[in-house]
């Protein structure tokens, strides 16, 4: 048994190394993609405020003039997959955070073959086809870390098929869906909800209107609510002060623009220009990445054999794909299924349906294995003399598996490579504000207090606009109006220390943007048009600042009560089942058989 986990974790190890090779190696080089930097910006904060200042990683004082570190939605530090960041540096951490959600996914994929009752061969082949198909690719070439929450997806659905016969499962899959949110699972969280949803409502009506499927349902959502509050009590605090509007990018796909999506190999290079792309036509992002999740020919024709020859086991899987499927084709009228998924409060912010591509990947491998398993079973009932055709199916998943590997690569190779950072993280006060262009990760290193903003949450929303100029304006971290004086005493990401000597009731400002996260032991703290700023009265005065993401400390309470008490019920069931069952009073189970 151990040995077989072993060569499963070997074998899933490989498949990774595989299918990104070319992206893995060198483990300390960047990438040009714009959110590779990003991401590797917000990696390099987090690193600054745990390793130089030992505290939180709550408040990102450098860029936008400040901004929210733990409650920005996309932020994964929560996570013990971020954490090797801390020793290996930004890019290798990046790097291993990624290399190991697509281990996650083949090891997820092999779980739900197990659950949909395919061999091992056709357990393989839907770890190829969900791991290795571009969708992955195309999020690693435009370093989306965000969406690598796509790789529990096939764990949520493996678990929530358990989870109709047995409700432990729902509680794990909550789980699941918990560490979704946490990892900042901006778009992986609402399209697992998705697909948990369909399933129960598949299940309660396949089941002539079971409700355990729903009551599955109801335990994975609130079990995932719970445990990810402390995640998510902040990111909600930080929406509310600042919505996030997003353009209206309702595509209307086409047939032909789909299958191209599925069937054509092109490896384009990142953030190419739509005026000289075709393919791009019609589309609201310039960029194939958003829409490319090549799968080759082999795939669909064997999800065409399993609906075929293995009906009642596919039929689900089928189901399931079309209604994705027409999801994924966009706005084409009020009555369309995604029009109808716009209108929930969520979903309504998914920018385009393209996304849902993912899901139809995940069910297409689902039906290939049956197709594969179909293959399989009829080839060893083939007469001796054809016994080299008893091969094929082995045949069947190396090319799958081969044509994946060689296009998943040629689309990592279009993205170009930068030397690795040597600059060490800086300690200190923050420098007076400055450029820093693309590489706010160098700012963070050089502790520059840099203005400019790349997060698409937060440049539009509040942050940036007429606060930009006032905080530019400002030489010192800390200002006082004429008459008063303020002198820094000290300065961390989350705590700002400082002395006040002011003649009368005064406003003092501080060179960060305003958030309700910050709170100060003298006066009041208040919103001086944007800018973060204290009201204190006349006299000498020492006034520390601190940030805390509002609702953490209650959103930790209340996600360890549900976690001791999903252990707690693990414990009692196992004490049960080794006890068994309770017995009339005053008497005792009988042991042994009777005569």
């Amino acid at each position: 048994m151990r040995g077989a986990r072993a060569a499963t974790w070997a074998g899933a190890v490989l498949v990774a190394g595989a299918f990104g090779g070319v992206w893995w190696w060198p483990p300390a080089s960047g990438r040009d993609a714009l959110d590779f930097r990003y991401f590797e910006f917000l990696f390099e904060a987090f690193r600054a405020e745990v390793l130089v200042h030992g505290e939180f990683p709550s408040w990102n004082p450098y860029a936008c003039g400040g901004y929210v570190l733990h409650a920005n939605p996309q932020t994964p530090f929560l996570s013990p997959l971020s954490w090797p960041a801390l020793a290996l540096g930004a890019v290798p951490g990046l790097k291993l955070f990624a290399f190991a959600h697509v281990v996650i996914a083949v090891l997820g994929a092999l779980r739900l073959a197990r659950e949909v009752g395919v061999g091992r061969l056709a357990s393989w082949l839907l770890a190829f086809v969900f791991a290795g198909s571009a969708r992955f690719a195309w999020v690693l070439q435009g370093g989306q870390f965000a969406m690598l929450t796509y790789a529990f997806l096939p764990w949520l659905l493996a678990l929530s098929l358990r989870a109709q016969a047995d409700l432990r499962a729902a509680a794990w899959a909550g789980v699941v869906l918990a560490l979704m949110v946490v990892e900042g699972g901006t778009s992986g969280v609402p399209l697992g909800v998705l697909l948990v949803a369909a399933l129960a409502v598949a299940g309660f009506l396949g089941r002539r209107l079971d409700p355990r499927p729903l009551a599955a349902l109801g335990v994975t959502l609130a079990v995932g609510f719970l445990l990810s509050l402390p995640k998510t009590w902040p990111v909600l605090a930080a929406l509310a002060d600042h919505p996030r509007p997003v353009a209206a990018q309702d595509d209307a796909l086409s047939l032909a623009q789909v299958a191209r999506m599925f069937l054509h190999r092109r490896a384009a290079p990142f953030l190419m220009d739509a005026a000289a792309d075709p393919a791009l036509a019609g589309l609201h992002y310039r960029w194939w990445g958003e829409y490319g999740a090549y799968l080759g020919p082999l795939v669909p024709a064997l999800a065409a054999v399993g609906l075929a020859f293995r009906a009642r086991k596919a039929v689900l899987w089928a189901a399931l794909a079309v209604l994705f499927f027409l999801v994924l084709l966009g706005q084409h009228g009020t009555a369309w299924p995604y029009d109808w998924l716009r209108r929930l409060p969520v979903y309504r912010d998914l920018r385009v349906p393209s996304r849902t591509a993912i899901l139809v990947v995940l069910m297409l491998a689902v039906l290939a294995a049956h197709g594969l398993d179909e293959m399989r079973a009829r080839a060893r009932a083939l007469p001796h003399r054809l016994r080299a055709l008893r091969s094929l199916p082995w045949l069947v998943v190396a090319l799958t598996a081969a044509d994946l590997v060689v296009f998943s690569n040629q689309v990592l190779a279009t993205i170009g490579r930068r030397p690795p950072a040597t600059e060490p993280l800086r300690r200190g006060p923050l420098t007076a504000v400055g450029p820093a262009g693309t590489d706010l990760a160098g700012a963070v290193r050089r502790g520059l207090a840099s203005l400019d903003c790349y997060d698409p949450l937060f440049e539009r929303t509040g942050y940036r606009s007429p606060v930009h100029a006032r905080l530019a304006r400002m030489r010192q971290l800390v200002e006082a109006p004429s008459g008063a004086r303020v002198t820094l005493i000290d300065w961390t990401p989350n705590r700002i220390e400082f002395l006040a000597e002011v003649p009368r009731e005064t406003t003092v400002l501080v060179r960060q943007n305003h958030d309700r996260g910050w709170t100060g032991d003298v006066g009041e703290v208040v919103d001086d048009r944007g800018v973060l700023a204290v009201r204190l009265p006349a006299g000498a005065h020492v006034v520390t600042l601190r940030h805390r993401p509002p609702g953490l400390a209650w959103g930790v309470v209340v996600a360890a009560i549900t976690g001791l008490g999903l252990v707690g019920l693990r414990r009692r069931r196992r004490r049960f089942i080794r006890r068994g069952p309770p017995t009339d009073r005053g008497t005792t189970a009988p042991r042994g058989r009777s005569r």
